[in-house]
């Protein structure tokens, strides 16, 4: 049984490999169901939403299922609906019925930013400039910093001076 596990958990991480957040889902899934902080019900409910369109992660999860469970996975290929439940105590609960679909492929990497100009770094960033801050650190509301005896704000484009 503990080999049946294992290599149930290698299964999912191979599937998920290119998603490792499915893959922490479902420890995470497993973590509470040993903790007995959800039951065996919303166990399997879980995880069958979690690997929808996966029908042999989601009957392979019978492994870990207390004896008397069963999760079935039943397809109408005419209408191309799949119902998923599980046999329990007290009979057969349906979960799902839905149109098979599988967990959607990874999105593909961000590609970096060109350099602004060639041979030149970007400048580093710099978050805004603090809400009504003169240059002497004193705070002045928005409609003061435009009077007389007042400095306006700090140009956030404005060159900072490099000190040493």
């Amino acid at each position: 049984k503990v080999e049946d596990a294992l290599a149930y958990l290698e299964m999912v991480k191979t599937q998920f490999a290119g998603q490792p957040m499915v893959y922490n889902m479902f420890l995470d899934i497993m973590k509470e169901f040993k903790a007995s902080t959800i039951d065996t019900s919303q166990v399997i409910k879980r995880v069958s939403q979690l690997f929808r369109g996966h029908k042999f992660l989601i009957l392979g999860f019978n492994t870990f299922l207390p004896p008397g469970y069963k999760i079935e996975v039943r397809e109408d290929a005419s209408t191309g609906v799949t119902t998923t439940g599980f046999s329990g105590p007290a009979g057969f609960s349906s979960l799902s019925t839905l149109p098979q679909q599988a967990v959607p492929p990874p999105k593909p990497p961000v590609p970096p930013a060109a350099p602004l100009l060639s041979g030149m770094a970007a400048p580093a960033a710099r978050g805004p400039p603090a809400f009504g801050a003169n240059q002497n650190s004193k705070m002045t509301s928005p409609s003061a910093a435009g009077r007389p005896g007042n400095a306006a704000p700090p140009n956030p484009a404005a060159p900072r001076p490099v000190h040493s």
